[in-house]
């Protein structure tokens, strides 16, 4: 709905003598005179018009849009249209509507994060679509998915797909689909150790999820048998209150310098903090800025090259 108003005023022309009225000229408008004797005050009267646009009113997955948008979009990119009139465009008006309301869905376009070995969903992998000199960055959710904007739909750009424990991955989005499987880096895979009882035959190939790991070591069950530990991040309290202190347990193994980084799922980093870890267990404690809104949020430590060591799910409330 729009509303034109304009009002033009090129002279007034007063004349405040006894017994005479009051002269105003505006040029191209109705004219309302009023009696000039001494006492009461002048007044201007202006009538205004006002023009309805015949425009129905457009919005699309929840957004206004200007009704000329409609013709840029893609056909092929709509789930589906609604339109509403009379009283059933008063829930997003609050009147009537004058030309209605149209209502557009459009398909969303979701890429899933899978393990390559075992088809699981990965949580909060790293995507990155570039294009060209653009780059966009995102996490996925618990479920291992990331919603992509509708204009990417059709559209040609790279993707690149990161998680911890797991190779990078850089394909074309032609060559995507809606899955794409990560295979594990073997350099952070834990030892697999079976252990045998007396004479046992081992008929079967043990892996650590690796497309290339193929051994399998017998061993006898002894008390001083010690097994690689498998990194672990521990967030508490979560959720956190904001403006509250955050701990973090987190076992490493080996001493190096740390980024404590507390990222958004739609990829901005909202805190980053340079910590220096031990070998064995440490324990980190930092107060997030009380500034920082509400939601969920990844937290990562992160090595001198920026590549992810561990992360877990932080909810601020």
């Amino acid at each position: 709905m729009k509303f034109l108003l304009t009002i033009v005023l090129s002279s007034i022309c007063i004349c405040a003598f006894a017994q005479s009225s009051v002269s105003i000229m505006i040029p191209n408008k109705p004219l309302v005179l009023t009696e000039g004797t001494p006492g009461p005050s002048p007044s201007i009267r202006i009538r205004c018009g006002t023009r309805l646009s015949p425009d129905p009113v457009l919005i699309v997955d929840g957004v206004v849009k200007e009704y000329s948008h409609m013709s840029s979009m893609d056909p092929g990119s709509i789930l589906s249209i609604e339109i509403l009139k009379g009283e059933g465009a008063r829930p997003f008006l609050g009147c009537k509507a004058q030309g209605g309301v149209i209502l557009i869905r459009t398909k969303r376009l979701q890429l899933t994060i899978k393990d390559s070995q075992v088809d699981t969903p990965i949580p909060y992998a790293t995507v990155y679509l570039s294009f060209g000199a653009d780059t966009v960055r995102m996490i996925a959710n618990d479920g291992g998915v990331v919603y992509l904007d509708p204009k990417y739909v059709k559209r040609n750009y790279d993707v690149r797909v990161s998680s911890v424990g797991y190779l990078t991955r850089d394909l074309k989005s032609s060559e995507a689909g809606n899955d794409i499987h990560l295979e594990k880096d073997l350099r952070t895979c834990s030892e697999a150790i079976v252990v045998s009882y007396g004479q046992t035959r081992c008929r079967r190939i043990v892996s650590c999820g690796g497309s290339i790991c193929r051994r399998c070591t017998m061993t006898e069950e002894k008390e001083d048998v010690k097994f690689n530990r498998d990194l672990s991040l521990t967030l508490y309290p979560n959720p956190l209150q904001r403006g509250g202190q955050l701990h973090l347990n987190y076992t490493s193994q080996r001493n190096t310098i740390a980024e404590v980084c507390l990222v958004t799922l739609s990829g901005s980093t909202a805190l980053r903090l340079s910590r220096k870890i031990l070998k064995g267990e440490n324990r980190i404690s930092i107060i997030p800025d009380a500034r920082i809104a509400a939601g969920v949020y990844v937290l990562q430590l992160r090595d001198g090259m920026e590549k992810i060591i561990v992360s877990g799910k932080l909810v601020i409330l």
